[in-house]
This record gives C-alpha cells, sequence and structure tokens, in this order.
C-alpha cells in the first residue's frame, strides 16, 4: 500500500512517468486527502495485483496508460475529482474494472481508454466533447451506454467507439 499524505503542500504534485510502473506488490493507493493535480502517463501501468486506487478531489487529469493492465482494479469512481481528460489506453485490459463513474467536469476520452473492460454501464457526462478511436473496444458486457447529444460541438464519432461492436 503506498499512502499519500501531502496536504499541506502549496500546490498539486503530479505522477509521471512510469512512476510505479510494474509494482506488482502495489496493492492499494491510498490518497484522498493528497493534493495530486495528476496520475500521469504510464504512472501505475503492469501493477498487476493493484485492487483499489482513491482519487483526490484535486486531481485533473489521468495520463496515457496510467492504469494499463491493472488486471485486479475492480472499480474507478472519479466523481469527486476535478477529471477533465483521461488520456489514451487509461484503463486499457483492465479485466476486472466492472465500475466507473465518471466527473461532470470530464470534456476529453482518448483512444482505447477502456478496451477489453468488463464495464456494464457507462455514463459519459454532457461535457464531454471528444471522445477517441476504440475507445470501449472490444467489449462484451456494455449493457448501458449514455453519451451526450453528438453536435457540431463534439468531436465524437460512434464510428469509432467500437472496433467490434456490442449488443447495447
Amino acid at each position: 500500500t503506498v499512502k499519500i499524505q501531502n496536504t499541506n503542500a502549496a500546490s498539486p504534485i503530479s505522477f509521471n512517468n512510469a512512476q510505479f510502473y510494474n509494482c506488482t506488490g502495489l496493492v492499494s493507493v491510498e490518497a484522498k486527502n493528497a493534493k495530486i493535480q495528476e496520475y500521469g502517463d504510464n504512472c501505475f501501468w503492469l501493477c498487476k495485483n493493484l485492487v483499489t486506487v482513491e482519487y483526490p478531489t484535486t486531481l485533473k487529469r489521468l495520463g496515457a496508460n496510467c492504469f494499463r493492465q491493472c488486471e485486479k482494479l475492480t472499480t474507478a469512481d472519479l466523481l469527486n475529482t476535478g477529471i477533465t481528460d483521461v488520456s489514451g489506453w487509461a484503463f486499457g485490459n483492465c479485466n476486472s474494472l466492472t465500475s466507473i463513474k465518471f466527473p461532470s467536469t470530464l470534456t476529453s476520452i482518448g483512444n482505447n481508454v477502456f478496451l477489453y473492460c468488463p464495464v456494464e454501464i457507462y455514463v459519459f457526462p454532457h461535457n464531454v466533447n471528444s471522445v477517441g478511436a476504440d475507445t470501449l473496444a472490444h467489449q462484451s458486457k456494455i449493457k448501458v451506454l449514455i453519451m451526450p447529444e453528438i453536435d457540431e460541438t463534439h468531436n465524437i464519432n460512434a464510428n469509432f467507439l467500437f472496433s467490434t461492436r456490442p449488443n447495447v
């Protein structure tokens, strides 16, 4: 378990450049009250035994491959964060991820973000104006998908959301 307690920091910190990459002994991250603005690129990639992560309210971004292949991660409750951007492959190959909750601040979702994730319900906030290619590719468990209305202000091409179409 990693416990992050920088509550007295003058400004939020960022974890970048594979901070915990391939840390197979990491099971949980306790950071609910920490001042963290970013779990950066490759931050927890290949932490195959990571089960739980606390997301601080100061969090604004999840970098590319952030939680990729965290095979035991089951939930991602981002509701109380200020996340605006979830970059490519952030949760790719999280084969146990069954629940995800997004904050209303989310505006951008990268390519392949939920590739091979068994999440059943996706509710994208109305502020989402950009969704990358194959964001929901290779999904067999989706039962509910709620997306913002697609118009000229949104960069969402439904043909590129799925590489294999689920029965939604």
